[in-house]
């Protein structure tokens, strides 16, 4: 007789399950990787733009940033106020949370002064894979405004 036996068939299609199985995982991380360093990035960027701002004064006010588990704020002023049409969100990547925030002062609102860029809540932010919480970055910011990330 020729063709496939059933015992034949059910081999062929565990081997496959087993190989999708496998570079799905590897995608999975991969992509979380990914995430991770783009939203890394984009904090940086937004902590950066904060900065900028206060070095030239725009608006003749202090700018700061603000510090949520999903999203980062850019903010006008020396307080975050939510409702304030000024205020800038970046929103995170669904694969990602900001899970710790160790400010100066405590808090989750970093603050930089106008003409020099110094900060007196400098201290890190940790960012994770919401699946992986192995998977995590932390951002650095020193009292000059200098970034670091690790």
């Amino acid at each position: 007789m020729k063709g496939f036996s059933v015992v034949e068939t059910i081999i062929v299609i565990a081997v496959i399950i087993i190989l999708a199985t496998i570079i799905a995982s590897a995608f999975s991380g991969f992509r979380d990787s990914q995430a991770l360093n783009s939203t890394v990035e984009e904090v940086v960027v937004s902590i950066n733009k904060a900065r900028s701002e206060s070095l030239a004064s725009k608006n003749f006010l202090q700018h700061g940033i603000h510090f949520e588990t999903n999203q980062v704020v850019v903010f006008q002023g020396i307080t975050y106020s939510p409702s304030d049409v000024n205020n800038v969100a970046t929103k995170l990547s669904p694969f990602i949370e900001i899970s710790s925030t160790s400010l100066n002062g405590g808090g989750a609102d970093m603050v930089f002064q106008k003409f020099t860029g110094k900060t007196g809540q400098n201290g890190t932010i940790t960012l994770r894979v919401k699946k992986n919480t192995t998977k995590i970055k932390i951002i650095t910011v020193e009292s000059t405004g200098v970034i670091s990330i690790q």
